[in-house]
């Protein structure tokens, strides 16, 4: 889909089947400046069941990685066997016509992640559920959160692997990972919601290593963490965040946690719900 205005409304199901990597929606933008290039807008009672169920790609003709003026506007719910959504990871323009999902009410579940933002976009997240084996694992990015519930429920890994082509497995409801082949630019601010890990951190920051490899996929951190409120559950044997490689590990300001984070975590002037 490009260079067109898509509304799905009504109470209905959208269903594709087939190999692991077929989705509903894929999406290209403009290799030129523009806004409201390629729009797709998913009601509260759509229902969208495949692999994948929106994907976002570069433009083929473009050497920057741009795919500009791409709008997903999605308030309904997918049920996704591998990826709910998915930006790919040659989609690394940051400029100002960066795709750009707007999810409100939202509900995913998936198998493997319920969003992998491998691609830059910029993302404003309202009381969405999503839960999957990572629920939400990104590598670049500008993301609000503002609400919704988030949980977890794949294998914990430490130290954290990547293949450069696919979600890093560390069971983190909100996972954060650092990769010197994307966009080096992921930014997270946390407003309020419910982050739940069921065998890991609710919150997970590090680069990982290459496969069978302890070579690392970046040279530094990429990531910029804001938590100004929100319920954060990990497993109580590992605890509620773990941040390995960011520069200012002070990212706490607000939130209620099931097991206290380093102190180190903590903003100056932190206040506990």
């Amino acid at each position: 889909m490009e260079g067109a205005n898509v509304s799905v409304s009504g109470n209905g199901r959208l269903v594709r089947t087939g190999s692991s990597t077929n989705a509903l929606f894929w999406l290209y933008g403009s290799t030129e400046p523009v806004s409201d290039y390629t729009v797709l807008s998913i009601g509260k009672d759509v229902v969208l069941e495949a692999p994948y169920a929106i994907a976002v790609n570069k433009n083929s003709a473009s050497k920057e990685g741009k795919s500009c003026g791409i709008v997903v506007n999605l308030n309904g719910t997918i049920n996704a066997s591998v990826c709910g959504v998915y930006t790919n990871g040659t989609c690394n323009s940051m400029d100002e016509n960066a795709p750009v999902f707007n999810m409100d009410g939202a509900n995913i579940t998936a198998s493997n992640s319920g969003i992998y933002a491998a691609g830059y976009a910029v993302w404003n997240i309202k009381d969405t559920t999503i839960e999957s084996a990572n629920a939400l694992s990104l590598k670049s990015g500008s993301f609000t959160i503002d609400g919704g519930s988030f949980r977890s429920t794949g294998e914990y890994s430490e130290p954290a692997e990547d293949t450069s082509n696919g979600s890093v497995d560390t069971g983190a409801a909100l996972s954060m990972t650092s990769n010197d082949g994307y966009a080096k630019k992921l930014d997270v601010v946390v407003n309020s919601g419910r982050f739940e890990s069921v065998n890991g951190y609710a919150v997970y920051e590090g680069i990982p290593n290459k496969k069978n490899s302890s070579t690392p996929v970046a040279a530094e951190s990429y990531v910029n963490l804001v938590i100004n409120g929100g319920e954060f559950i990990g497993n109580t044997d590992k605890g509620s965040i773990k941040l390995n490689s960011i520069k200012n590990p002070g990212v706490v300001h607000g939130g209620t946690f099931n097991v206290a984070p380093d102190a180190s975590y903590y903003a100056e002037g932190y206040l506990s719900e």
